[in-house]
């Protein structure tokens, strides 16, 4: 049902548009870890038709992302991604050599860091 919902069918779409129906809902069978690894395989097979030759998988987009709002919003982030804390971002979604990056114009008092 959910394969050929994604992949070839879309008619429930347009029939339940505007309702509270879940496309995808509780009685669907797959598990969490499956539904994690279509969306997974569906980036990787769109990424590819764009003819972008960098290698990038579904996580990367995800760290970049996060990296992005350390570097613009600090400490507050996990206000805003809805982790535990500052540290679990730093130990596993942040990139620090994009933040070293950003940080080397940055000035105080007219001296550069």
């Amino acid at each position: 049902m959910l394969q050929s919902l994604v992949c070839d069918d879309c008619s429930g779409l347009e029939q339940y548009r505007g309702t509270d129906r879940f496309l995808i809902g509780h009685e669907e069978m797959a598990s969490r870890n499956t539904l994690i690894e279509l969306v997974s395989r569906s980036f990787t097979f769109y990424w590819q038709r764009t003819g972008i030759n960098i290698d990038v998988q579904l996580k990367h987009l995800r760290k970049t992302y996060l990296t992005a709002l350390v570097e613009h919003f600090g400490d507050k982030v996990p206000m805003i991604s809805d982790h535990s804390g500052i540290q679990v971002l730093k130990d596993h979604y942040v990139n620090d050599q994009r933040l070293v990056a950003a940080c080397k114009d940055f000035s105080i008092f007219g001296v550069t860091l």
